[in-house]
C-alpha cells in the first residue's frame, strides 16, 4: 500500500476506504455504508466515522483570534488549508472571516472604499500566498470563495503578498532607527 496525503482530497479517502472496507466486490460498493450510495468517498468515510471532526481547528482558530492579528490568522488558515485538510473549510471561513478581514476592512474605511469587497482582499491575499507556492484557491474544491474573474484579472497578486505587512509597525521602526543611519 502507498502513502497518500489527505490534502489529495478524494484519493486519500479513496483509498481509506479501500483499507476498510473488505466486502466490496465492486467500485460502486465502496462507497455505499448501509445501503446508501455516497456520491463522494469523504462522505462515506464520514458516515462510517472514520474522519474527525473540525472541533480541534475550530478552537486553534477562535484562540489565535485572542491575541493575533489578521495576518497571522490567515497565515494559520493557510497551514490548515495546506498541511491539516479540515472537513468544512467553508464553515471555517464564514466563522472566521471578519477577523481574517480586520486589517483589509481597515484599509478600505480608511481609504473611503465601500468595505463589502473587504473579504474579497482577504481571499486575494490567500490567493497570492497560495500562488508564491504554485497553488491557488481553485486547487481546494470545497473551499468556496467569491473572487470575481475580472478583478483577479486586473490584480498582480505577487504585488499584493508584498505589500501584506503592518504599516504602523513599520514606521515605528523607521522611527526608531532613521538616527542609526550614518550621516553621508
Amino acid at each position: 500500500m502507498y502513502f497518500v496525503q489527505p490534502t489529495v482530497g478524494e484519493h486519500f479517502f479513496f483509498c481509506l476506504l479501500l483499507t476498510i472496507v473488505s466486502s466490496a466486490t465492486f467500485f460502486e460498493h465502496l462507497p455505499t455504508v448501509d445501503d446508501i450510495e455516497h456520491v463522494m468517498f469523504q462522505a462515506a468515510c464520514e458516515t462510517l466515522g472514520l474522519l474527525q471532526d473540525d472541533v480541534e481547528w475550530d478552537t486553534c482558530m477562535r484562540e489565535t483570534c485572542i491575541n493575533q492579528d489578521a495576518k497571522r490568522l490567515r497565515n494559520l488558515f493557510m497551514t490548515l488549508l495546506l498541511f491539516y485538510s479540515p472537513l468544512n473549510l467553508e464553515v471555517l471561513w464564514e466563522r472566521y472571516q471578519d477577523n481574517m478581514s480586520h486589517d483589509t476592512r481597515h484599509r478600505r474605511i480608511t481609504n473611503g472604499s465601500i468595505t463589502e469587497n473587504a473579504y474579497n482582499d482577504t481571499l486575494l491575499l490567500l490567493e497570492a500566498k497560495l500562488t508564491l507556492i504554485n497553488k491557488g484557491l481553485h486547487d481546494f474544491l470545497k473551499m468556496l470563495f467569491a473572487l470575481l474573474l475580472e478583478e483577479m484579472l486586473h490584480v498582480n497578486l505577487q504585488l499584493v503578498a508584498e505589500f501584506d505587512y503592518n504599516k504602523d509597525v513599520f514606521h515605528g521602526y523607521v522611527d526608531q532607527n532613521f538616527l542609526r543611519l550614518n550621516i553621508c
